[in-house]
């Protein structure tokens, strides 16, 4: 066994190379055999993790006292009348808490689920008056140093981080999910309140070794099974066709509504899980589903194809396990394994 070591963003991500095959990646938990591509995939996640971690400890060496941006730093400002009276902001003190600097650690980070809590803005800006009123943040660092960054089941990752002068790491807990603003995926600061049981479920079982199956079609009576269930389920777009391939089932679909990427995004969302239910449903021997969601592309001669632009992969274990009512959309899309297509010197079309 041939133990090799990489180094991303000032940390060591270990891999441990099996007969030249595969390689198991820095995940924490029961360790599978990957292959190139999978490997490649972990360490830009945790490269990613790993930048936004930095980003945060930078945010919470800022969490200092700052001169107050209403009086300036003097504690005193003009009233209507034009006399002198203490400054309402810092109460006199002449400082504050930082308040951007708070905003990003304590809610700009935490997950969509935590940020969409009814009343979730209020309660953090009361949490801001205490700890201005405290006149010191429990987050603040002046220092640190990352000891090393791990990945957690399918979504979830661990960073240690030496905090100060500490002797011993810290870990800080971290899910990867689907951002609301940008559509993409984003590493956000666990909260046990909001995000669920930790660790989070283990990833998709990796392909088999040995050699690959071939491409195969379905069956043309399992194909028109298939579409029936699907528009009997009332899912909106239509079944392209559908394939054997590599151990899953791969079924296209295409929506020719939307107009711009965020209703196509929308659509693929407020679809996959269902349909990747009728599809393991209709297809029992399928032990995964990928959903290939088409759209059109239009190449720099004006060309315009169907093809994928997005993909949605998730095992038949990890479907059997999932408990939707108690999920929040943003953390049932992110047990799906996601992928963006973006063919060379394509854009988008949004007509035939």
């Amino acid at each position: 066994m041939d133990r090799r070591r990489w180094r991303a963003f000032g940390i060591v991500v270990q891999v441990v190379v099996l007969g030249g095959i595969g390689a198991a990646v820095g995940v924490s938990g029961a360790r599978a055999v990957a292959g190139p591509a999978e490997d490649a995939a972990a360490r830009a996640r945790v490269a990613s993790l790993t930048a936004r971690v930095r980003e945060w400890f930078d945010a919470r060496k800022r969490l200092v006292r700052v001169d107050c941006p209403k009086c300036r730093g003097w504690g005193r400002v003009e009233d209507r009348s034009g006399r002198g009276a203490t400054c309402p902001r810092c109460d006199g003190a002449k400082q504050v808490l930082a308040s951007d600097a708070y905003r990003k650690v304590h809610y700009d980070f935490m997950s969509p689920a935590y940020r969409g809590r009814d009343g979730a803005m209020d309660a953090a800006n009361a949490a801001y008056k205490e700890a201005n009123a405290a006149r010191r943040d429990a987050l603040y660092v002046n220092a640190y140093r990352i000891d090393r960054v791990e990945l957690v089941g399918v979504n979830g990752g661990s960073a240690w981080v030496f905090e100060g002068t500490d002797s011993v790491s810290r870990e800080s807990r971290w899910l990867q999910l689907t951002d609301p603003a940008t559509k993409k995926p984003q590493w956000f600061v666990y909260g046990p309140e909001t995000d669920g049981a930790w660790p989070p479920p283990d990833a998709a079982p990796p392909i088999p070794e040995g050699p690959l199956p071939k491409r195969e079609p379905l069956a043309a009576a399992e194909l028109d099974a298939l579409r029936k269930a699907v528009r009997d389920a009332g899912i909106v777009p239509a079944v392209e066709g559908a394939r054997r391939e590599h151990g899953e089932v791969v079924v296209a679909l295409f929506d020719g509504a939307p107009t711009d990427r965020r209703a196509l995004d929308a659509n693929a969302e407020a679809c996959v899980f269902r349909l990747t239910g009728v599809v393991l449903a209709a297809l029992p021997d399928a032990p995964a589903v990928r959903v290939e969601f088409l759209a059109r592309w239009r190449d720099k001669f004006g060309t315009v194809t169907k093809r994928p632009y997005r993909t949605a992969l998730l095992s038949r274990a990890h479907h059997a396990k999932i408990v939707p009512e108690r999920l929040a959309p943003e953390e049932l899309l992110a047990l799906f394994a996601w992928s963006d297509v973006q063919p060379e010197g394509e854009v988008l079309w949004w007509k035939d």
